[in-house]
This record gives structure tokens, sequence and C-alpha cells, in this order.
């Protein structure tokens, strides 16, 4: 019996912090790499919180299903980001060459006004 009390508290918990990291990865998609992670582990303890019972707790499902939109908005916005920065600068080399030159102006210094 007192197994059982701590299985339930144990799946309440996930189940909790699946719902608080899912909030957190969709509320946070337009930082990439924090939407990613929280949606990940929104996901990952939404299907822990499921211990050995066949379905998920209500928690759990509101939690999985913010965890996969926040991974999908995180990689959405990593993609458009990508799109955006190859169309910008003429490819990847365009890029680099960008990059090198603000690092040349920084190692002459910037000019003053």
């Amino acid at each position: 019996m007192n197994d059982s009390i701590y299985q339930t508290r144990h799946a309440q918990g996930f189940a909790t912090a699946s719902l608080v990291l899912g909030i957190i990865g969709l509320a946070t998609g337009c930082c990439i790499y924090t939407s990613i992670i929280c949606g990940s582990l929104a996901v990952i303890f939404a299907l822990l919180s499921k211990g050995g019972e066949m379905t998920l707790p209500g928690k759990s499902k509101i939690g999985l299903a913010l965890g996969i939109a926040g991974v999908i908005l995180g990689a959405l916005v990593l993609a458009v980001s990508f799109v955006y920065m190859l169309a910008q600068f003429g490819g990847l080399e365009g890029y680099l060459e960008y990059c090198n030159d603000l690092l040349q102006q920084m190692e002459s210094g910037y000019p003053t006004f």
C-alpha cells in the first residue's frame, strides 16, 4: 500500500514537471535552445509520469502537447533563422566573410565619431 502512494505521488510530480516545462518551452519559442530543451524534457517527464499505467494523467497529456509544440516551434525558428542567414549573406561563405570582416574591425578598433 505504501508503494502505491509513493508511485502516485511520483507520477504526479512528473506530470507537474511536464506541465511546467511544456509551458516554459512554448513560452520561450523564440529562444531556440531553451524551447527545444524544455520541450524535450516535458515530453520525457510526461512519458515517465505514466509509470505502469496504460493512460497518461491529465497534466501529462497537456504537458506532452505543450512540449511537442515547444520543440516544433524551436526547430521552426532555428530553420527559418538558418534560411534567412543563407539568403541574407548569399550562403555560408558570405556569412563567414562577414564574421571575418567584423573580427578585423574589432582588432583594428572602431572608428570614433
